[in-house]
């Protein structure tokens, strides 16, 4: 029991105010909603995940909220300091809610709290998973998340990249570094027992501040060309100007956009790309 629930009952209780109850005599204060409400659980609606750690609907994974009264979403747990929200609760941590606070938990069909065997990534009986290859654009950082059937003794490498780090906790094989330039291909997993696999890169956009990021501006002194690459979070309906030269071409095969003019003379020692809804952005 949430300790507000308590104090606030008793408050209630002892200043003569009137404490309604439901069918089970809970507070409808705090017991007066379920926890997978519209407005209440944030994946209500979302597609159902069957692995922990990704994003979306958790019934499939033993979540209780379609039946349980609590009002968790709002006030959450481990209140910083007295009279303030909570800091999360299970769902915001990306855990099933395992209906706590209903009157016949946790036996009943409340139990098992969770579906074993859901919770890691898939093991292959043979070779290499890859769950995860994506390559954060703004970070400029290139994500790889891997399972082998020899794990953990197996030594897995990203091609090119270089070797991926063994997770106890999280049960893979995992590979973070600031890669530049950007991979402009697919990327290859192999085993030092001679196994490998191949998978294409996701590239997102984690955008920061103004919603413009130049990824590249550069001066070919050679052939005096300008090239200037970049991305909206409003893309591709936004259209981005380099101030001074001219607008961008929204390239939709490579999902960013482009500026490329020679000859010309050299620029001064940054460049600005402007968005005809707000916003802009300078790179040297």
């Amino acid at each position: 029991m949430h300790p507000d629930w308590l104090v606030g009952t008793l408050v209630n209780v002892l200043t003569g105010q009137p404490v309604p109850l439901d069918e089970h005599r809970r507070p409808l204060a705090y017991y007066g909603e379920k926890i997978h409400e519209e407005n209440n659980c944030p994946y209500k609606g979302h597609e159902k995940i069957k692995t922990l750690g990704q994003k979306g609907c958790l019934e499939e994974l033993g979540c209780k909220g379609p039946k349980t009264f609590a009002d968790c979403y709002s006030r959450k747990w481990n209140s910083p300091s007295a009279g303030q929200d909570g800091v999360s609760w299970c769902i915001g941590a990306g855990s099933p809610c395992i209906g706590c606070t209903e009157p016949n938990f946790p036996d009943g069909d409340f139990a098992p709290f969770y579906k074993l065997g859901a919770t890691l990534p898939p093991r292959p009986d043979e070779g290499i998973v890859i769950s995860k290859s994506e390559y954060r654009i703004a970070a400029q950082e290139l994500r790889i998340e891997a399972n082998s059937s020899g794990q953990p003794n197996d030594v897995l490498t990203v091609e090119g990249y270089g070797e991926m780090a063994w997770k106890v906790d999280k049960g893979k094989y995992e590979f973070r570094e600031s890669i530049l330039p950007e991979p402009s291909g697919p990327i290859t997993v192999t085993s030092d027992s001679g196994e490998s696999i191949t998978d294409a890169i996701t590239y997102t956009d984690d955008f920061h501040g103004d919603g413009i990021t130049i990824r590249k501006s550069t001066y070919k002194i050679g052939d005096q060309e300008l090239i200037v690459e970049a991305n909206s979070i409003d893309q591709p309906n936004t259209i981005l100007t380099v101030e001074g030269y001219g607008q961008m071409s929204w390239n939709n095969d490579k999902g960013k956009y482009e500026y490329r003019v020679k000859p010309i003379a050299a620029p001064s020692s940054s460049i600005m790309v402007t968005s005809n809804i707000g916003g802009s952005d300078s790179k040297e």
